[in-house]
């Protein structure tokens, strides 16, 4: 949180300075139970309409339009066969997505007294960061990769690490858990989107996407314990992690299996 930057209209900048100023007070003394209720409470929900299963015709070709354009044809497919979003406002879909996706229990963190063993440096987390589709989703906080991405490809280039550099302090407080257990929810917490599953049906596929920060920091994690992961696991025969291609080996083997093994 910062002040806000001087400049602009004072009508518009007094209560941005109004709003920011108490909550700056709260973080400084560790307040962070009142900060975050204070937040939420300054933010008003939107009463958008209630989503359809059946998406419109012109909004869906557009959509595939603009994917195929910007060389995301996954994505253009996945549209073009997805059956929609159902409503969560129905008792029945909420209570799938809740057996599908349980909410976890609160518990307690102990602080940890041993030496982290990552640290990450700027330009480490700014590797990670650029491996980002720009199309990412956001979380719950509606702060969207790109905005990253974009502040990395500024024809300023970051100078003097003015991005990089408390983007990597934030990471490593994250990673070698110095970040107050209150904000876990709010990092480590992703909102549910109660994907069709079915056409003509109510059966869900939740899908939940997770904050930036906390995606940043298992990307820089995989980057740098990657080889010591692919050592460890390599020996029992997976092929998730370390294996460039693994994923996409294991689907043509198993579609070669049943091919000649017709009794699958």
């Amino acid at each position: 949180l910062r002040q806000p930057p001087r400049g602009g209209s004072k009508k518009t900048r007094a209560p941005a300075a109004e709003f920011i100023g108490p909550l700056l007070d709260m973080a400084r003394a560790n307040r962070w139970d009142e900060l975050f209720k204070a937040a939420q409470a300054a933010v008003k929900p939107k009463q958008g309409r209630p989503v359809t299963s059946v998406p419109q015709s012109k909004k869906l070709r557009e959509k595939v339009k603009s994917l195929v354009i910007d060389n995301q044809f996954s994505k253009a497919m996945k549209a073009l066969t997805s059956c929609g979003l159902l409503s969560s406002d129905d008792s029945e879909v909420l209570e799938d997505l809740k057996l599908k996706h349980p909410q976890h229990l609160p518990y307690k963190l102990e602080p940890t007294q041993h030496k982290p063993a990552v640290f990450f440096t700027p330009g480490a987390i700014v590797e990670a960061v650029k491996g980002f589709p720009r199309t990412s989703a956001p979380g719950a906080s509606m702060f969207r990769p790109s905005f990253l991405i974009d502040a990395f490809d500024h024809p300023a280039a970051d100078s003097f690490n003015r991005v990089a550099y408390p983007l990597a302090e934030v990471c490593n407080i994250l990673v070698q858990g110095q970040a107050p257990p209150e904000i876990g929810p709010y990092i480590a917490g992703a909102p549910i989107f109660p994907l069709q599953k079915k056409p003509e049906t109510k059966e869900v596929r939740p899908i939940a996407v997770g904050e930036v920060l906390r995606r940043l920091v298992s990307r820089a994690i995989c980057a740098q314990m990657g080889q010591s992961f692919k050592s460890l696991l390599s020996p029992l025969g997976q092929f998730g992690v370390g294996v460039k291609g693994g994923s996409d080996a294991v689907v043509h083997a198993v579609r070669w299996a049943t091919m000649v093994r017709k009794d699958w």
